[in-house]
This record gives C-alpha cells, structure tokens and sequence, in this order.
C-alpha cells in the first residue's frame, strides 16, 4: 500500500518536474541534468525530442525493411 508519505513524495516530485521544464523554456537551454536513480535527462528541448523518428525506425526493423 501507498503511505502518505510516498504519496506527498510522488507529488512534490512531480512538480519539481514541471517547474524544471518550465525553467528550461524560459531560460532557452537544451537540455538540464541532474542525478538521480530513475532519469538523468530533466528537462529536453521539443526541438530535440526524436522519439517519433525511433518508433518509425523501430516499426521499419520489425516489419524487416
């Protein structure tokens, strides 16, 4: 079961994330590290964002071409 405290952990977590990202466009950066046990990457610029181009790729490799 989720305490209360996880639950409180979850959510200013959470936000930290969003004030990150927000601070990330304001300030015009690229990318933003920090150091932790599950994401390294903070904050990425949309403009840098190729997730779509990795699925394409990944469905063109499965499908065999």
């Amino acid at each position: 079961a989720v305490t209360l405290t996880q639950k409180y952990d979850e959510q200013i977590l959470t936000q930290m994330k969003h004030y990150i990202q927000d601070y990330g466009k304001s300030m015009g950066y690229t990318y933003i590290l920090g150091q932790s046990t599950d994401s390294f990457l903070l904050y990425g610029g949309e403009m840098l964002d190729v997730t779509q181009e990795v699925i394409d790729y990944i469905n063109a490799r499965y499908q065999g071409e």
